[in-house]
């Protein structure tokens, strides 16, 4: 039996129409546009702190995942393979912090390419969620949410790129002045870094250079053993340690003798609620048998010296709220 066959029938012209027909896949849509906004906006703190700790980052799209199986009331088990295809990287956007999450490749419109979440950028609002949405065909769509699920779209992209990302990011910040506006046009203009500020590359930053830093800031800092500072700041004394063999990051790291009052397995659970409860920092007991916390503070992307500061008195300020709230029994006394 012969047959004709029409230009655009059999299975091509069937692939097309199912491509055109296709529906955003459940678990990549919720990822994007409901689990991480939720959390990004209700826990804060613990989210951005495990993105900026490289020992911690590789852990966070299980946890997201985690959230997308119960939106979508699906089996944690049939969500968390899709882990292995998210990726995450960090920028610093003018004096601001961004964190960028990569999908796997969009097969529908509404299912994002990227997710971008800038915080603490002068003159705008302190938490700002953008996505990078497929539209119809090969279109991109830049679009920002806010914490009640209210969505913008900023326009078209040209092309779905990281940098092309950024670059819609950079130019759609909603400034809540005229004044701030301006000054963060001119930090976007000053390729030696935002201003006012020190911008240290990777490779740049190390003992000597942060020494100069801490000095500036007047913070108590005394240098100890090659690449080791002694850090005093807020009542609490630690070490910054930089690796031998990397740039990628330093440590900061804090130590206390246990009360001899309490048992270890005491201690040991007051280790697990410190872990639990404050995701920047990592907590232990050492082999001299004390009470260790640490943080990696990540270089890779560069730094400015305004966001060291920031984060070595945040490391500061956590560890000695931590340390007191550890030193609760959880029976309160």
């Amino acid at each position: 039996m012969t047959g004709t066959s029409d230009p655009g029938s059999g299975s091509e012209a069937d692939a097309a129409s199912a491509h055109a027909e296709a529906e955003p896949r459940d678990w990549h849509y919720a990822f994007a546009h409901r689990s991480l906004r939720d959390i990004y906006f209700e826990q804060t703190e613990k989210l951005l702190a495990a993105l900026s700790d490289p020992e911690r980052t590789g852990r966070v799209p299980e946890a997201i995942l985690r959230k997308v199986a119960l939106d979508i009331d699906r089996p944690e088990d049939e969500v968390l393979g899709h882990a292995d295809g998210i990726i995450m990287f960090r920028q610093l956007l003018g004096d601001g912090s961004l964190h960028i999450i990569g999908l796997p490749a969009p097969v529908a419109p509404l299912e994002c390419h990227f997710v971008g979440l800038l915080h603490d950028y002068p003159g705008a609002p302190a938490l700002l969620y953008f996505t990078l949405e497929k539209g119809a065909g090969d279109e991109s769509f830049l679009c920002r949410w806010d914490e009640n699920g209210n969505h913008l779209n900023l326009g078209h992209v040209a092309e779905p790129t990281l940098d092309a990302f950024v670059d819609a990011i950079s130019a759609n910040i909603p400034w809540e002045s005229h004044d701030a506006a301006a000054s963060g046009a001119a930090r976007e203009s000053d390729t030696a870094g935002p201003a006012g500020s020190r911008w240290f590359g990777r490779g740049e930053l190390n003992a000597e250079t942060l020494h100069a830093l801490l000095d500036q800031a007047a913070f108590e800092v005394t240098v100890g053993e090659s690449r080791k500072l002694h850090v005093q700041d807020y009542g609490v004394s630690y070490h910054a340690v930089f690796p031998e063999h990397s740039d990628e990051y330093f440590t900061l790291y804090a130590w206390w003798d246990l009360d001899e009052g309490w048992p270890r397995s005491e201690w040991l659970e007051a280790v697990n609620r410190i872990n639990a409860e404050y995701l920047y920092l990592r907590a232990f007991i050492g082999s001299d048998g004390g009470l260790c916390l640490i943080q990696n503070i990540p270089l890779l992307s560069g730094v400015t010296d305004k966001y060291v500061i920031q984060v070595m008195r945040k490391f500061a300020g956590g560890c000695r709220e931590a340390v007191d709230e550890a030193r609760r029994k959880p029976n309160g006394e």
